[in-house]
């Protein structure tokens, strides 16, 4: 039968459209599985737009915040910036692969804290 699995990250947002941590009006999911990433409505749970990574196949892509209105994704060789609003891509990078055991992205902030998503 298989199985399936999805990544999920929520953004909350302001009624200006900027990224926020609390009082936030509403939100978007970010919903990525299969070589796809979906934003969605949290509210009223329309797909806001749909976005196919190139050559991602059935990978299950990592999803991490880079801004307030950006998010990396990480989906087979490759990583990509997406705008959490309309779900373009602003750039793309391929990656080396790993030889043994799970890919997964890493991002090291400016405290030398790590955010990790594992695939």
């Amino acid at each position: 039968m298989g199985y399936n699995e999805i990544s999920l990250l929520v953004v909350n947002i302001n009624s200006e459209g900027e990224g926020t941590s609390h009082e936030a009006q509403s939100s978007i999911v970010i919903v990525a599985s299969h070589g796809k990433v979906y934003g969605i409505n949290s509210e009223s749970g329309d797909i806001i737009w749909k976005n196919k990574l190139k050559n991602g196949g059935y990978e299950l892509p990592s999803l991490i915040i880079d801004s307030p209105d950006k998010v990396l994704v990480g989906c087979g060789k490759l990583v990509y910036k997406i705008n959490i609003y309309d779900g373009k891509t602003i750039w793309q990078k391929k990656v080396s692969t790993c030889l043994l055991g799970c890919s997964h992205i890493t991002m090291a902030t400016h405290q030398s804290s790590l955010q990790n998503a594992f695939t």
